[in-house]
This record gives structure tokens, C-alpha cells and sequence, in this order.
């Protein structure tokens, strides 16, 4: 999946990480992620397991589908100088179908459309 932000930059999903391709096409750098595991933070330090769905806001919040850590996670603060902020707004990280709030809310692999 492929979104475009404000500045037509775009963001991918690669492996275990989020990647963005600047608007002119120069430059290709890895904005969050980078091993297979479960992390919420800043930068590099965060960590998804299979993200598969990409989705952006108005105000160029990334939103993914970390399909196998089964939670729907944010990016936020693009042009922080410590690297994007990823923090999961939604899903305990069970494999399971429970509906409740933000911190009880589960899913069985989550994918963004």
C-alpha cells in the first residue's frame, strides 16, 4: 500500500518497516521500524510485525494496519528532529474479535483499505 502526504511524499510498507519516498523521487529512507517484533517509540526503536495497511489524515498522521501484532498504530510527528512518533491507538495485540474501548478492542489481523 501507497499513500501520498501534503508534500506528495509517499510512504510504503517494506518488510517490518515504513518507508518514504521523497516527492521528487531523490531520496528513499526508513521513517519507523526495522525488525519483526512489537515496539511503540520513536524512529527505528519502533517495531511492527507484518504492517500491510497505510492510511493518512488531513494532517498527515500515517495510520497502519500492524497486521500481525493485531493493533492499528499512529505516526505522527514527520518533521520531529528525534524521528516520528508510533504509539497504538487501538487493539490489545490478541488474536481475537472483541469490541470495546481503544485499550480493549481486539482483531484478527487488521489490514487498512
Amino acid at each position: 500500500m501507497i499513500v501520498p502526504d501534503s508534500n506528495d511524499n509517499l510512504y510504503v510498507t517494506a518488510d517490518e518497516r515504513i518507508r518514504k519516498i521523497s516527492a521528487d523521487g531523490s531520496n528513499v529512507s526508513t521513517i519507523a521500524g526495522q525488525w519483526h517484533d512489537f515496539a511503540d517509540g520513536y524512529g527505528t526503536n519502533a517495531k511492527f510485525r507484518t504492517p500491510e495497511g497505510l492510511a493518512i489524515d488531513a494532517n498527515d498522521n500515517i495510520y497502519v494496519s500492524d497486521r500481525g501484532n493485531h493493533r492499528i498504530r499512529k505516526i505522527s510527528e514527520l518533521t520531529s528532529a528525534k524521528g516520528v512518533k508510533v504509539e497504538t491507538i487501538s487493539g490489545t495485540g490478541d488474536y481475537d474479535y472483541q469490541d470495546g474501548t481503544n485499550d480493549q478492542a481486539a482483531y484478527r489481523d487488521p489490514i487498512l483499505i
